[in-house]
């Protein structure tokens, strides 16, 4: 009865905790460019906040009790970006905390796509994180690092036209379940959310394959303004569905 009662006065600290939430969120990290823009900061004040909310999300991955969690980190195209070396420096710096908080949560960490092409610097330290949590098995984090949808499907394609060639399938095998099962996110079920942030109502190829029956809720907040209660609210939208 106290417990209602103190929802009623302040309704907006009700605990998710104690109600149903999805098994698997998506998020984007959109809107980097914008906050610069509209906050007159350098894009090394823009990555140090960045990476604050990142560890700041997969603490409420714990907190909200979410077994998988997949941060859209680094599209393929960016890559190009001019800023990119000062990005990824202050990403592999990020690499030790986040693993650290990994194995005190017992969270196994992932990275998807093409991540083993990015500089010699970054490849050491995201093998190193993912060989460090390989064990964990209680919470999931998927890292999407250098990752193209589209080419996550050529890619599952190019690897069934190898299984036929070399017989270990025939024709009738391929269907959707096959495709499926040679994607990088193989091994996770699809999100039930996903969270774009940023100013524009694109996706651009999260998950392209694995989100064909995700929510997608467009926050319009840029990335670096992300907050709790942010994620709080995404995943109550969600319940309303």
């Amino acid at each position: 009865m106290l417990e209602k009662i103190k929802k009623i006065i302040n309704p907006e600290k009700e605990d998710i905790n104690d109600t149903k939430i999805p098994r698997h969120v998506g998020i984007t990290m959109h809107g980097i460019e914008e906050w610069v823009e509209n906050n007159n900061h350098s894009f090394d004040d823009a990555y140090t906040k960045v990476f604050q909310v990142l560890k700041s999300c997969i603490e409420y991955q714990v907190k909200l009790n979410l077994r998988v969690f997949t941060v859209y980190v680094l599209s393929e195209g960016k890559k190009e970006f001019k800023h990119i070396d000062l990005f990824l420096n202050n990403l592999v710096r990020a690499f030790q905390e986040l693993t650290e908080f990994a194995q005190e949560n017992k969270i196994k960490i992932s990275v998807f796509g093409k991540w083993y092409d990015l500089p010699s610097y970054v490849i050491e330290p995201t093998r190193k994180m993912i060989h460090e949590t390989k064990d964990f098995d209680k919470y999931y984090l998927n890292l999407c690092l250098n990752y193209d949808g589209q080419e996550e499907i050529v890619d599952a394609c190019k690897m069934i036209v190898r299984k036929l060639q070399a017989e270990k399938i025939s024709m009738e095998d391929i269907n959707k379940d096959l495709l499926r099962e040679n994607l990088y996110t193989s091994t996770v079920i699809p999100p039930d959310l996903i969270i774009k942030n940023g100013p524009n109502k694109r996706v651009s190829g999260f998950l392209l394959w694995d989100s064909y029956h995700a929510q997608i809720i467009y926050t319009k907040t840029n990335f670096p303004d992300f907050t709790e209660s942010d994620f709080k609210q995404c995943i109550k939208s969600w319940r309303k569905r």
